[in-house]
Parts: C-alpha cells; structure tokens; sequence
C-alpha cells in the first residue's frame, strides 16, 4: 500500500474513532415529554435580552487554567474544520457546546469531563455555529445541517427536530415556551418548544445569523437585507424595521427602552425599542459583527479594527477603548465590574468595566470569537483551535 493511501486510511480511522460513542440521530420522539417555560441564563448572551449581564462573581483574578477540552478527530485536524465559533452556555453544573466537527458536546462544568456529544446528520457541512440554549431539561441549537434540534440534556438524546432546509447559525432563545430562531434563507422561525411545531415565521429578505432577542414580547433581530426588525412575539407580525447601512449579523441587546447593535456599515447603534427610531449611532472604523454587551450605562462593544469599545448608552459617546492586536468579533460578557471578550489575537481578555483597564490576559491556540460564560470565579469559552477553555 502507498504512502497516500496509508495516510488516508489512518485518517477515516481516526475520523471513524472520533465518531464512535455518544449519541447519534437514532428516533426523535416530536415530543419533550414535559412543559417548556424559559432557558433563562442558559443562551447566548446569558438571556434573551442577549445583554452580556451575569449574575456571577466572574473572575477578576486569573489564576490560571481550570481544563481545557479539545473537540473533533485527527480528520477534522487535517481537514481544518476543528474549530469553535459556538458559545457555551452552562446548566445543572454541565457546559453544553457545538464545534465545527458536527458534534455538539457535554461536558462537565468543573472538570471538563465528556457527559456525552450528539452526531448531526451530515459529515461535511454538519458543523454547529449556533449557541445552545437550555431549557428544563431540553438543549435546543441549531446547525449547519438545517435542522434545530431539541436533545435531552442529561443523555443528548434526540427530542425532536425541525428542517428548515438551510444552515441554522443563529443561536435560539427559548422563552414562555417559546423557541426563536433564523436561518440562511433569511426566515425568523416561532416554535412550540415541547413538539417543534412551527407557530409563525416571518421573512427578512436576506439571511438571518443574527441571534434574535426577545422581550417585553418582541422579538428584535437583525438580518442581511441590512434591517434590524421588531416582530410581536406571539404573532409574527412586523411591529418596526430599521434600515441599517449594511448587513447585521451582530445579536440585538435590549436594555433601558432602548435596542442596540452593530452593523457592516462599521457603526454601533441605539434605537428606541418602542418604535425603531435612531437615538444614535458611533463609527467604529471597520465592521461591527461583536454583539453589544450593556450595563449600568455601558454599551461594550468590538470592531474589526481591533478595539473594544466602551460607549455612553444614552449618547453614544466614547467612554473608553481598548486596542488588541486583531479584529474583535467575539460578543462581550459582564460581571463584576468586569468585561470579558475573546479577540482575534489570540487571547481572552478581562478588563475594568469602568476605566478598560486590563486586570488580565490569557492566551489560546487561534482565534477567540466566542461569547464567554461567566460562573463563580471561572469562565468557560471556545477558541478557533479547536479547544474550550476553562480559566479559575
């Protein structure tokens, strides 16, 4: 046998290793067996206002790493697809994720050990952008397959699946028994989340990764016909749309009256959530696709230029920010007076909410463009290299 063909054999091997164990499509049930009410903490963004805020002590002092879990197989290495864009969101002790390898994992919170992972329904372009959201027992994410999916979250078994016939990178929010969603087709879906039957779904003329929010029975969320819209939660029906200078993918934040968002057209904005009119808007020098965190008069936010951006929330004037070595695409957390965000650079930061002062700095394989989870005293977030780390 060839050289080549030693390698390739030693690689489907190691993919077929890598695959083995865990939980697979098997049969989906329609049906979680139990009533739905809200993910709460447990989405991206730690709630469906999407505003970054955790109310935990976070980790103002790093001591160093707590584990670090690595995802995929030797042929997800080779082929480049053993990456994380997925944010982690922490239920019961257990930290829930997707990775470019097509496998969304379990781990445990503490020790970073593997509770279980679920195989979606395709070897190439399975992959698993979207953040999970989870919610009495069930873990909602959607996937590059085109299917959201609904797993038990003690064993990852199927619950129930929706095709929505094209790459779900948005990340849900599951409220009042309620889940929300985008697709690629740019369709915002309204689902029951016991059974996945579609309640309505509305078209944004344009594809939808922007992860929607939801409050005060709105659902706001931005989209690539360059639109940030506002839909009644329980209708679908357009309340406002505002007319951005090009794409959204950056997740609304919703806080004080008021929705905020970054858009391609390299500005930060402000808008009433009541009736869609611009308060303000800042020029951050290059794209904005970093989704905005807000808190006690903060709105924090990255730009491809590679600064972190603090902003009056009222004004939008520049209150501080912070220059790292590349492009910030990952969406800020706060807590305890502290900011975290993961940049292009490689690195994971913390600074002071109040000044922008760096507390600290850790540094991952590739780049960070992940949402970190805040706990007591540790955070948990993904890197482009394939790996979740776990700081204390």
């Amino acid at each position: 046998m060839g050289k080549c063909r030693v390698i390739t054999a030693c690689l489907v091997a190691a993919f077929l290793a890598g695959c083995s164990g865990g939980a697979s499509q098997g049969s989906f049930t329609g049906d979680t067996g139990r009533k739905i009410t809200s993910a709460g903490e447990a989405m991206y963004r730690g709630g469906s206002e999407r505003n970054g805020v955790y109310n935990h002590t976070g980790l103002a002092k790093l001591n160093g790493l707590k584990w670090k879990f690595t995802a995929g197989s030797l042929l997800n290495k080779y082929t480049g697809s053993l990456w994380i864009y997925s944010s982690v969101a922490v239920a019961d002790g257990i930290a829930y994720f997707g990775a470019g390898d097509g496998r969304m994992y379990a781990v445990d919170a503490q020790s970073g050990e593997l509770k279980w992972s679920f195989k979606s329904s395709r070897m190439y372009g399975g992959w698993f952008v979207s953040s999970p959201a989870v919610a009495d027992g069930v873990v909602y994410i959607g996937c590059g397959d085109g299917f959201l999916y609904a797993l038990d979250a003690k064993s990852g078994a199927g619950l129930w699946k929706f095709d929505a016939e094209a790459e779900v990178a948005s990340s849900p929010a599951v409220v009042d028994g309620v889940v929300y969603f985008g697709d690629y087709k740019g369709t915002m879906y309204a689902a029951d989340a016991r059974t996945g039957k579609i309640n309505w779904r509305f078209d944004a003329n344009g594809t939808v990764t922007s992860s929607p929010a939801v409050s005060g029975g709105v659902v706001f969320f931005g989209g690539r016909s360059s639109h940030v819209y506002a839909l009644d939660a329980k209708s679908g029906k357009e309340i406002w749309r505002f007319k951005a200078g090009k794409d959204v993918d950056s997740s609304p934040a919703v806080a004080g009256g008021m929705v905020y968002f970054g858009a391609a057209d390299k500005h930060i904005y402000g808008v009433d959530a009541a009736t869609g009119k611009e308060v303000w808007k800042f020029n951050a020098g290059h794209n904005v696709y970093s989704s905005p965190a807000v808190f006690n008069g903060f709105v924090i936010a990255g730009s491809w230029d590679g600064y972190l951006y603090a902003l009056d929330a009222a004004t939008g004037a520049e209150k501080w920010k912070v220059k790292t070595k590349y492009r910030v695409d990952s969406a800020p957390t706060i807590a305890g007076g502290v900011v975290y965000f993961g940049s292009g650079d490689k690195h994971i930061y913390a600074l002071e909410l109040a000044t922008g002062k760096e507390l600290w700095r850790y540094q991952t394989g590739k780049e960070v463009r992940t949402s970190p989870a805040i706990l007591d005293g540790m955070i948990i977030t993904g890197s482009e290299d394939g790996s979740v780390y776990a700081l204390n």
